[in-house]
């Protein structure tokens, strides 16, 4: 289960060439959610450094998170 804050999907910035969808979703109640392109992202983050260093730090968290409790 996600919750508020969390991302799911995100393999698929770091691994473009990768086909198809890394993740699937379902939503048990009403959701907003926001898509992120991975060209756009970049463009986002050449533009915008600092911010995009931060969005990465807490994407490795909960990535790094997720490889811990999977073991």
């Amino acid at each position: 289960i996600v919750v508020p804050g969390q991302t799911f999907g995100e393999l698929s910035l770091f691994e473009p060439s990768a086909s198809g969808a890394t993740a699937t979703v379902t939503a048990v109640e009403t959701t907003e959610v926001l898509r992120v392109q991975g060209m756009k992202f970049l463009q986002f983050c050449k533009q915008k450094p600092a911010a995009g260093v931060e969005i990465l730090l807490v994407l490795c968290a909960q990535m790094s998170g997720r490889l811990r409790d999977s073991v």
